[in-house]
């Protein structure tokens, strides 16, 4: 699988998941792995290569810059982790609450496990994170 070397911005356009077709699909014929930080949808895509992608809607954090901080985040985490992704998947990762209190080393735990569940990395993943995320505890408002 043939990676940008070294450019560190973002996922490249051949591996992002971005037609309305392509999610309502998903979310019909996918799988799904829940976890209280993060859902994770999969399916196959008939194609060479993964396609990933990541939701945060305005529920999880009211405002925009908090919602890219997520998503950047959690687009670093995939971005490091495409050439372990098995080849022909869709995945998409959904934020949920937790996620916008949650720290990059908790966000890069539970999408680890969640990946595990799911069996979707190629041969041997990446070294598993060395421990999870602290439980979440809400704050009353």
């Amino acid at each position: 699988m043939e990676l940008p070397g070294g450019r560190g911005i973002g996922i490249p356009r051949k591996y992002r998941l971005h037609r309305r077709s392509d999610f309502l699909r998903l979310r019909r014929e996918g799988g799904r792995w829940v976890h209280d930080m993060l859902i994770l949808n999969a399916a196959p895509n008939g194609l060479d290569r993964v396609r990933v992608a990541v939701v945060v809607s305005r529920r999880v954090a009211r405002r925009a810059v908090r919602r890219n901080k997520i998503k950047r985040r959690l687009r670093e985490i995939l971005r490091g982790w495409l050439s372990f992704l098995r080849p022909g998947w869709d995945i998409v990762v959904v934020a949920r609450s937790p996620a916008a209190q949650a720290s990059f080393h908790d966000l890069k735990y539970t999408l680890w496990e969640l990946l595990t569940q799911a069996r979707l990395w190629q041969g041997n993943p990446p070294e598993r994170p060395e421990s999870g995320p602290t439980p979440h505890t809400e704050n009353p408002r």
